[in-house]
């Protein structure tokens, strides 16, 4: 026990640090408090070459690129005569993954999506959603089973529709052209160029 608390039975109270006060409006929030609040609500917590940097470092801390090879392990090659390189993610990349990474929430990244309230930090917030779809969208082309979940991410997070009956292909949000369309529209632009 030290003085304070033999003489008084008390224990000493501890300092605080003096904080000057403002007045309170009748609405209870500082003279101008609330604009300042919804100016750090809408404040980006990364600027856009932040941002960029981050997601970078995101994609390359789950994928690698390699040489693709046919079945008897040689490089494939394009018509240019050049080695096809692909992306191979050892861990599937997810908005999930993604918001973990950057340390921010799934209602961040929404925002960060939305050109209206970040305009400059939205195209790389789309790519980074654009290489998500793409791995989802090639790992539904390739995989022979449990496509289930891949559907109901494309479905519910990406626009994707499933047709009314078993003719109808999946019609994506960009374009909302079913698969056959997409052929028919291909067949008759290379008759139009003349390829066909």
């Amino acid at each position: 026990m030290n003085e304070t608390e033999k003489d008084t039975g008390e224990a000493p109270k501890e300092k605080t640090s003096a904080r000057p006060r403002t007045a309170r409006s009748s609405g209870g929030a500082a003279k101008g408090g609330s604009a300042r609040r919804k100016k750090l609500a809408g404040a980006a917590k990364y600027t856009p070459e932040e941002l960029h940097a981050a997601l970078e470092r995101y994609f390359e801390s789950i994928c690698r690129t390699v040489d693709a090879e046919d079945r008897n392990g040689e490089p494939l090659t394009n018509d240019r005569g050049e080695v096809i390189r692909r992306v191979q993610y050892v861990v599937p990349p997810s908005v999930s993954g993604l918001c973990l990474s950057l340390g921010i929430g799934r209602s961040e990244w929404r925002e960060y999506l939305d050109a209206e309230k970040h305009p400059l930090h939205a195209k790389e917030a789309e790519l980074a959603a654009e290489r998500i779809e793409a791995y989802l969208e090639g790992e539904l082309v390739t995989r022979g089973t449990g496509v289930q979940g891949l559907i109901f991410n494309l479905q519910n997070n990406y626009g994707y529709r499933r047709g009314g009956d078993a003719k109808t292909a999946s019609r994506t949000a960009l374009g909302g052209m079913s698969f056959r369309e997409k052929l028919d529209a291909a067949e008759q632009a290379a008759e139009v160029s003349g390829d066909g």
